[in-house]
């Protein structure tokens, strides 16, 4: 399995070349060190291993964001795949690693707790990563893989393991039970399917044999990609998906193995956990289409919507499940609705949970008291940078700033009149 995730890197010759059977770890220590040059800036170093995990976008508009980004080239591993004929610029990112995104995993939970310091670095450059829009993915991403570092330091609790860490199996219901807030967890366990008869299965008693398997994210190319006849490839790649722009029902997902340890990861033993983000005040009503993996015939599908931007309340408690219940029917009895929903009715065993807001309250893998996703999440103004923007200073300056913006308000159009 090693030399699979190996052999075709910039870390093969590296591996070839070093003598013994345990050669992995010298290999992983040598991509710490790349990641964390001894003359570069720490913050930087921590800046690229969650680059190199949870894929971030910076903004392009933004003049440090460049020479951040020509940082992560130059010194750490960062790749350019592109430089137009203006040279204006230039594409890079982190290509699928797992080497070096378990590099990046050991470094980001080496002295403190990536729980912490996740939130931190994404802070720490705030201004210079991308508009809101793309920044609730972000949020997911980096919240999916806070939980699963959480789970993996949780089973495999000694750091001095010669072998892989990050880069292993867990079960998804153990990535759940750290993603959500522990008050929260039981509602997410026995939650029924959006379709439920008094005999279907809870998401526990459905889910107890499903496995995750992700270090890092990749960015799918194109929508078709997105299809079960490639969750085998990303399941061993150790790689959760972050789909292609504007896809269908989602924006991103987890490839799961539904087995024991034994079982061979192909086609029919994998389902797919999908997850919508959205980052807005207001809900609306969104149902996922557990449809959209059509190849998926009889295993369980989880949906998971992250309201993010949507404080809880009483009409939007943290968690809701989205269960149509049919009390006191079953599969065996000859109702009118038991007529209609076979067991090979994808209702049966779509399992649909919305999230909303995106503090403690809500997720465990998120620092009490922790404002830092929060502000991330928030629209950026180009009011907010305006140095004059105190009108006990400069009085009447906002006033004509929103005269002067092409952006109109209310107020703006009343002066038209």
């Amino acid at each position: 399995m090693v030399l699979k995730l190996i052999h075709i890197s910039r870390w093969y010759c590296h591996y070839k070349n070093i003598p013994g059977t345990s050669a992995i770890h010298p290999t992983i220590n040598f991509a710490i060190k790349k990641l964390q040059p001894p003359s570069e800036d720490p913050k930087i170093s921590k800046l690229a291993a969650l680059d190199c995990r949870i894929i971030l976008r910076f903004d392009p508009l933004q003049r440090n964001s460049h020479d951040i980004q020509a940082k992560l080239v130059k010194s750490y591993m960062k790749v350019v795949y592109n430089i137009p004929e203006t040279r204006g610029f230039m594409a890079c990112g982190y290509p699928s690693e797992p080497i070096l995104a378990e590099a990046a995993a050991r470094l980001l939970n080496e002295g403190s707790h990536v729980k912490k310091l996740a939130p931190q670095i994404l802070s720490q450059f705030d201004s210079d990563l991308v508009a809101k829009g793309e920044r609730g993915e972000l949020v997911t991403r980096t919240l999916f893989t806070v939980a699963h570092d959480m789970a993996i330091m949780e089973k495999y609790p000694d750091p001095a393991e010669q072998g892989l860490r990050f880069h292993r199996p867990i079960k998804l219901l153990d990535l759940l039970r750290h993603l959500i807030a522990p008050n929260h967890w039981d509602t997410v366990r026995n939650a029924k399917p959006s379709l439920t008869f008094d005999d279907d299965l809870t998401l526990e008693e459905a889910y107890k044999d499903a496995w995750v398997n992700f270090s890092h994210y990749v960015e799918l190319g194109n929508h078709e990609s997105f299809e079960l006849a490639n969750f085998p490839a990303l399941l061993k790649r150790g790689a959760a998906i972050q789909t292609y722009d504007c896809q269908y029902n989602m924006d991103s997902a987890l490839p799961t193995l539904f087995g024991d340890e034994n079982t061979p990861i192909e086609v029919p033993n994998i389902g797919p956990t999908l997850i919508q983000t959205k980052n807005r005040k207001k809900t609306e009503t969104v149902f996922p289409d557990p449809n959209v993996i059509s190849e998926c015939k009889t295993l369980p599908v989880l949906s998971i919507i992250m309201e993010l931007g949507v404080e809880p309340d009483k009409s939007h408690p943290p968690v809701r499940v989205h269960s149509e219940s049919r009390k006191g029917e079953n599969v065996s009895t000859h109702t009118r609705y038991a007529s209609k929903s076979l067991p090979s009715d994808i209702r049966r065993r779509h399992y649909v949970l919305t999230f909303h807001g995106c503090t403690s309250k809500t997720y465990g893998c998120i620092p009490e008291n922790s404002e830092e996703y929060t502000h991330l999440l928030r629209a950026r103004s180009p009011f907010d940078d305006f140095p004059r923007n105190n009108d006990k200073i400069f009085k009447g300056n906002s006033e004509l700033f929103k005269q002067l913006r092409p952006m109109v308000d209310s107020q703006v159009m009343k002066n038209w009149v």
